[in-house]
């Protein structure tokens, strides 16, 4: 994917939704120089963006979901395959699919931690990456 081929269709301070070719993204501009880097996100997190993008400094937990999944491409000249946020974590529930934000920035990278789905209440184990 290229970033010069994403189309802006939702505004928001610093950040936007958007469709690159027939992927919902979501663009955050990043770095001293307000690169912009972009992420996928479903149509529900699409339809939904005038709702989270405005979340409370507080309650991030959409926007640290969505940024914390592999970044599809960049404004940089190098893509990273590395996660940029080691303080919060997502862990999709096996057995429902819900996508929870965890704050496990004393939990070392690889290592196993025990999460409770709020979804459906489901417990099972994650390795933070």
């Amino acid at each position: 994917m290229n970033y010069r081929d994403y189309k802006r269709l939702k505004l928001g301070p610093y950040q936007s939704a958007g469709m690159i070719g027939d992927v919902y993204a979501f663009e955050i501009l990043t770095g001293i120089a307000d690169t912009p880097e972009y992420y996928q996100i479903t149509k529900e997190e699409f339809d939904s963006y005038e709702d989270w993008s405005k979340e409370f400094i507080t309650d991030l937990k959409t926007l640290y979901t969505v940024v914390n999944r592999k970044c599809i491409c960049s404004g940089y000249l190098k893509t990273s395959d590395y996660r940029r946020n080691y303080h919060f974590d997502v862990a999709k529930c096996p057995e429902c699919g819900y996508e929870s934000v965890h704050h496990v920035g004393e939990i070392k990278l690889d290592m196993k931690y025990e999460v409770k789905c709020p979804s459906c209440n489901n417990a099972f184990f994650k390795i933070k990456d």
